[in-house]
């Protein structure tokens, strides 16, 4: 989609960041059911591409978390 901060005037970060356009993949880190997604403040012309590159990303992601050990965290586990 295009004009994605016109789309959603009320998401704050979208406005403040300019957003412009956005691509998004689900996908599995570390067992997790995940959103990869890559925010543009210009509009993604080419979305073969942009979803490539998320596959890309997601694959080196999930080689680093193994690779270390990491885990994700579910931000609602914790408590303050």
């Amino acid at each position: 989609p295009k004009d994605v901060a016109k789309l959603f005037p009320k998401d704050e970060l979208l406005v403040e960041m300019s957003v412009e356009s956005y691509a998004g993949i689900s996908c599995n880190i570390a067992d997790e059911h995940s959103l990869l997604v890559l925010l543009s403040k210009s509009e993604l012309v080419n979305e073969k591409e942009a979803s490539d590159a998320l596959s890309f990303f997601e694959c080196k992601i999930g080689e680093e978390l193994n690779e270390f050990g990491l885990i994700l965290l579910d931000p609602n586990s914790y408590k303050e």
